[in-house]
């Protein structure tokens, strides 16, 4: 859902094609492989990981813009294109940053509750173990799927064959 409200906004912002980016979305998805990508858009694809990379080492958007611009030889516009289409295809930075952070701070919680095994100190390991278990959302229960509750409540229809009534209700829910 979040990458349709992207992608439109990308459209309005850029004034671009919306299925331009589906290739490079397919090929992080594992959809096609680099072989199957035109010579162009694999040249697109290293600009995109470029200006990414660069972004996530902490570059301001103006030095990642001025970088592309140099390196490829593009004109501003070009270069903040690939700038912001890069940031869509690769995911927002800061949730990506947290995601990251995350698994950082579970490895840090998994790898004090080893050591604290190790020293025979298991009080501080379950507690390290349990602050672990609590970031990866362990202890949360998965709710996919259907509610067999939502299922048992009889649905009431109601059948009217008065051609006027039905105008009425089309009339109302049209204002």
């Amino acid at each position: 859902m979040a990458k349709k409200l992207g992608i439109g906004k990308l459209k309005r912002v850029l004034k671009i094609d919306e299925d331009r980016l589906d290739i490079y979305l397919k090929y992080y998805g594992r959809e096609v492989e680099w072989e199957q990508l035109t010579p162009t858009q694999q040249e697109m694809l290293e600009r995109y990981r470029e200006a990414w990379a660069l972004y996530c080492m902490g570059r301001t958007e103006e030095m990642v813009r001025s970088q592309l611009m140099r390196k490829h030889d593009l004109q501003e516009r070009q270069a903040r294109y690939i700038f912001e289409e890069s940031k869509f295809i690769h995911g927002r930075l800061d949730q990506v940053d947290k995601d990251g952070r995350r698994a950082a701070s579970i490895a840090f919680y998994d790898l004090m509750s080893n050591l604290a095994m190790k020293d025979k100190q298991y009080e501080t390991a379950v507690t390290a173990r349990d602050k672990a278990d609590k970031l990866a959302k362990l202890h949360e229960t998965d709710e996919t799927g259907l509610n067999p509750d939502d299922f048992i409540k009889a649905a009431k229809f109601i059948f009217v064959n008065n051609i006027n009534v039905l105008k009425q209700q089309q009339q109302e829910l049209d204002e």
